[in-house]
């Protein structure tokens, strides 16, 4: 049973790893898709799934093939911080595009000029901070363990009583923050295209050619 398990986990890593490969593989040969702002934060994305691929899934693959840790202490403590650094930026890269996605429904004509690489590289680089902090935490202050029924090693948040601490902090900064995010960004998307389906007859009549062309270009956007 485990090892079929761990065959299907191992199929879904190298799915991810070749999926991310393409993503990463387009963005760089494609001189348009670098140019945009967005894009760069796709591959961030795509890049950083391929090494919570390598370096978590593929080591969770293994432990459940001999059905113990196959890490050492420091190798454990990697795991941990790799596993909750990648997932934490993973998580908030994904509020970030879903808040850009947003912000280019609501303000198309001043869109450009909001999301520049500059701005880009400060959210990145606040994304990352908060990511490494919090992966970090746990290595200093020694609560890391193998999990042998999640297979990673994780906070042993049982042993130690600050621990409680951070993973509610860590779970309201790094998830539900996120989340939140993601939740009312794409329900004002799907709220806008969807007024915009009904009336894209009605209100395309009688614009400015240019003001016609932009809200196209805004619905194509929202229908990818």
């Amino acid at each position: 049973m485990s090892i079929s398990i761990a065959v299907f986990l191992f199929a879904i890593a190298l799915a991810e790893l070749l999926g991310n490969i393409l993503v990463l593989a387009t963005i760089i040969y494609d001189i348009f898709l670098q140019n945009t702002a967005r894009n760069l934060v796709l591959a961030i994305l795509a890049m950083t799934d391929l090494f919570l691929d390598l370096l978590v899934m593929l080591p969770n693959t293994l432990s459940m093939l001999t059905d113990r840790s196959t890490l050492g202490h420091t190798a454990c403590q990697l795991h941990c911080f790799f596993n909750y650094l990648f997932t934490i930026v993973f998580m908030m890269s994904m509020a970030l595009i879903s808040w850009d996605r947003r912000t280019l429904v609501a303000r198309i004509f001043t869109y450009l000029q909001r999301s520049t690489h500059g701005r880009l590289l400060v959210a990145v680089t606040i994304i990352w901070t908060v990511a490494i902090v919090f992966a970090v935490v746990p290595l200093l202050l020694d609560w890391v363990h193998y999990d042998y029924w999640e297979l990673v090693c994780a906070i042993d948040w049982k042993q130690h009583e600050g621990a409680y601490i951070y993973v509610i902090v860590a779970f309201i900064v790094c998830f539900v923050l996120p989340s939140l995010f993601i939740l009312f960004s794409n329900t004002y998307i799907v709220q806008v295209s969807q007024e915009m389906s009904q009336r894209q007859t009605t209100s395309i009549r009688g614009q400015h050619p240019l003001d016609r062309c932009l809200k196209i270009h805004a619905y194509s956007i929202m229908k990818v």
